[in-house]
C-alpha cells in the first residue's frame, strides 16, 4: 500500500440487504469458528472501526448496528486473520480494513470502479464462475530503523498481479499471507440460517 490512498468509496450506500450482528455471525459461522466466536469479533471490529457500520435498527441501548453484504465479506476477512493465524497487531489489522475499503492510489483497474475493492471481489464472485480473487498481504520491515510497511492487495489472478511501486531497499521482505477468497464470499452470500 501507498502512503496516500484514495479517498475511501465505503461511505456510499451499497445495494443490497441489511444484517444485525446475529444474522451476520450466522451467514459467516463455519466448523471451528462459531457463531457466537462471529458475534463477539464483529463487534469487536467494528468498535475499532475495521468493519463499517451502514446503519442501526431500533434506538438507545437496544439497537443494532446493521452491515452489508461486503461489510461481511471484511469481516470474514479480518476473522480468518484472527481466528486461524492469530493476528491481533492493530496497525496490521487497520492496513488491512484501509485496503479492503480503499483503492491504492497506484493500483490498476477497476480502481475507478465506484466499489471498494472488497465489494468488487464479492460482486464479481457472486456473478462470475471463473473468478478466483485473492487476498494478500506481504509485510516488509526497514533492516535501519524497524519500521513495518505493508503491502495488501485484493485482485482477480486472471488481471495480473497488482505490480507496487517499490519500496526503499532498507525493507526487508518478512512475512506474506494469501487468502483465497472465493470460498469466503460464496459461503456468506448463501442464506444457510433460513435453510435451518
Amino acid at each position: 500500500m501507498t502512503d496516500d490512498p484514495i479517498t475511501p468509496l465505503f461511505a456510499h450506500d451499497e445495494p443490497g440487504p441489511r444484517f444485525t450482528v446475529a444474522e451476520a455471525s450466522k451467514r459467516l459461522e463455519e466448523p471451528g469458528v462459531p457463531a457466537d466466536t462471529l458475534a463477539s469479533q464483529i463487534r469487536s471490529f467494528a468498535q475499532r472501526r475495521l468493519v463499517h457500520v451502514r446503519g442501526t435498527k431500533g434506538s438507545g441501548r437496544t439497537a443494532h448496528n446493521l452491515y452489508a453484504l461486503s461489510d461481511l465479506a471484511a469481516a470474514k476477512v479480518l476473522s480468518v486473520l484472527t481466528s486461524d493465524l492469530s493476528l491481533s497487531d492493530n496497525k496490521v489489522m487497520e492496513a488491512v480494513s484501509l485496503a479492503l475499503y480503499t483503492w491504492d492510489a497506484d493500483m490498476p483497474l477497476p480502481a475507478k470502479h465506484a466499489n471498494s475493492p472488497v465489494l468488487t471481489a464479492l460482486a464479481h464472485t457472486l456473478s462470475d464462475a471463473d473468478a478466483w480473487w485473492v487476498f494478500d498481504l506481504r509485510a516488509h520491515r526497514s533492516d535501519q530503523t524497524g519500521e513495518r510497511r505493508f503491502r495488501i492487495r485484493l485482485y482477480d489472478p486472471r488481471n495480473g498481479i497488482p505490480k507496487d511501486k517499490p519500496l526503499p531497499d532498507e525493507f526487508q521482505p518478512r512475512a506474506a499471507v494469501t487468502i483465497q477468497l472465493r470460498p469466503l464470499l460464496i459461503r456468506l452470500a448463501s442464506d444457510r440460517a433460513a435453510a435451518n
